[in-house]
């Protein structure tokens, strides 16, 4: 049984590594760290964000380093922000999407789609949310990892990080906040309620 969570991760890790650098073209306005914007075509890749200004031109590449976020366009109306972050473990830049941006702390997430075979031929389609962590003090991001009692302590994980705020720690282990429900609410409180010195 081990050896079959184990697959399943690294089967996970690889298809996560592979899908955030092969997307498609999105309608994107980038904004840089000069201030300058640019808008047009994009899409990440190893060597930096590939950009062209129209269908008609060559792309070149962004230096992921030099990119404060990208907004770019999905179906509909939505909208989704990325940026660009080297992890307190490695210093190579990976994209994740902002899910809470507040003064104290800000969430952030890569999501992808794992697919898996169940009985009789079905397959079995599931979101995971890989999580992610800043404090405003700090340049790198903390890697929490997804929901996953099986494979992942989350919930230690969020308690150790945000051990700085009691109130917090207190609704978490109470479970007015529940880690399978996401971190979103767990960060907004903090930004709300936990106001450092």
């Amino acid at each position: 049984m081990k050896y079959k969570i184990l697959i399943l991760f690294l089967i996970a890790v690889n298809f996560n590594s592979f899908a955030q650098f092969n997307e498609p073209y999105r309608l994107s306005k980038i904004v840089l760290k000069t201030g300058d914007t640019l808008i047009g075509m994009g899409k990440t890749k190893n060597k930096g964000f590939k950009y062209k200004a129209h269908s008609n031109v060559k792309p070149y590449y962004i230096e992921l380093s030099k990119i404060d976020f990208v907004q770019q366009k999905y179906s509909g109306n939505e909208s989704k922000i990325f940026r660009f972050f080297q992890t307190i473990n490695n210093d190579t830049f990976i994209k994740v999407e902002e899910l809470v941006k507040g003064e104290q702390a800000e969430l952030y997430a890569v999501i992808y789609n794992v697919n898996s075979g169940g009985a009789g031929g079905m397959s079995i389609s599931q979101t995971v949310v890989k999580y992610y962590v800043k404090k405003k003090s700090e340049k790198k991001i903390t890697l929490l990892g997804p929901y996953s009692p099986l494979t992942n302590n989350l919930k230690e994980k969020t308690i150790n990080y945000f051990s700085d705020c009691p109130e917090l720690i207190g609704k978490i282990e109470s479970k007015d906040f529940r880690i399978r429900d996401g971190l979103e609410q767990i960060v907004e409180f903090y930004n709300e309620n936990c106001k450092l010195e």
